[in-house]
């Protein structure tokens, strides 16, 4: 056999491992989209209203020449859009919104973007009846650590107003683009006041979820607590609850906690419509979906499929949130003023 033969052969058998270790490759991507999607299926609130067989068929043929999972990343963004449920979102394994291709359909808020802008309002405000707690209720994600740093200071600013005997609150949700709901209502728990706050709403089921003396969680189970002695208040001061576009998620949630509170009233404008909660699925390389398993609703079970309204709509305009000549801020508390 010639040298040449010889080198020939050895391109030929190096060729065909490649071919056999590519085939392998696009035989673990298909196995992993067809994963994705029995998960969504399975798990979606509106998998009964997606016709699974078209969906599957136009996933399949965008990851036709896939050779790892991340190459069946916008077939499964497409398979979350076809959920119209405008929450379900997927991750990469370092934690990176997959975007929606631009074929995708979403439901989209089709108001004008706009971010909100804030100031400090140095956590009181002042009404005829006296100073008036303002609480502003932020994002939070992040580790365990960073959650009780969040809650702590939460907490610390109600007992500050509590210990002052403040006539009423300003609970300020605007902005809040959500994260994890727990430490929030564990930080503005003591104003909530213990019992059942929500419930997650399956189809004709509901679950529960409380706050009681620094925990918060579903059917009793604690899903966040914190031990710092601060009691709960009874009491059923005016709660002026204020929303935004920007308003959102776990943002949404707390504010369903305090709907069908006595003596309160929500200001500012309809929310951004995502007060649904999600299940987070892992898949195999680390990359994660979002999927919306249930609505939200109050204490008194009202459902909230969308966006939440407030009381009274007040525009904002350019004024940031917390100066002082914020118009939200002056119609909730005029109504506080004449709150009984």
């Amino acid at each position: 056999m010639t040298q040449s033969s010889i080198i020939l052969k050895a391109v030929i058998a190096s060729t065909l491992l490649l071919n056999i270790q590519s085939a392998a490759f696009a035989q673990d991507a298909q196995e992993y989209l067809n994963n994705a999607l029995n998960q969504i299926e399975s798990h979606s609130i509106n998998r009964d209203k997606v016709r699974w067989s078209d969906v599957r068929s136009r996933a399949q043929s965008m990851a036709t020449n896939a050779a790892k999972p991340s190459d069946t990343y916008a077939a499964i963004t497409y398979a979350l859009s076809q959920l119209n449920d405008n929450h379900s979102f997927m991750m990469t394994p370092e934690g990176r919104p997959v975007p929606f291709s631009s074929g995708t359909k979403r439901v989209a808020d089709n108001r004008p973007r706009k971010i909100t802008q804030r100031q400090d309002s140095g956590g009181f405000l002042q009404s005829r009846k006296g100073r008036i707690g303002h609480v502003v209720i932020g994002s939070i994600s992040g580790d365990d650590m960073k959650l009780k740093d969040y809650c702590k200071a939460l907490r610390a600013q109600v007992n500050r107003c509590r210990n002052y005997g403040v006539k009423g609150w300003v609970i300020d949700l605007r902005g809040n683009g959500g994260g994890n709901m727990w430490p929030m209502l564990v930080g503005i728990g003591p104003v909530l006041g213990a019992g059942t706050i929500g419930y997650f709403n399956f189809g004709k089921h509901f679950n529960p979820w409380y706050y009681r003396q620094g925990a918060a969680g579903v059917s009793g189970r604690a899903n966040f607590s914190i031990i710092d002695g601060m009691s709960d208040y009874h009491e059923q001061a005016p709660i002026a609850v204020l929303i935004d576009r920007n308003t959102l998620s776990s943002g949404e949630a707390v504010s369903i906690a305090f709907k069908g509170r006595t003596n309160t009233r929500f200001f500012g404008e309809r929310t951004g419509g995502l007060a649904t909660a999600n299940q987070t699925i892992k898949l195999s390389d680390g990359a994660t979906i979002m999927v919306t398993t249930c609505y939200e609703a109050d204490r008194n079970k009202t459902v909230y499929p969308s966006a939440i309204e407030p009381d009274m709509t007040v525009d904002q305009g350019k004024i940031s949130c917390g100066a002082a000549n914020d118009p939200v801020i002056a119609a909730a508390l005029a109504w506080i003023d004449s709150a009984r």
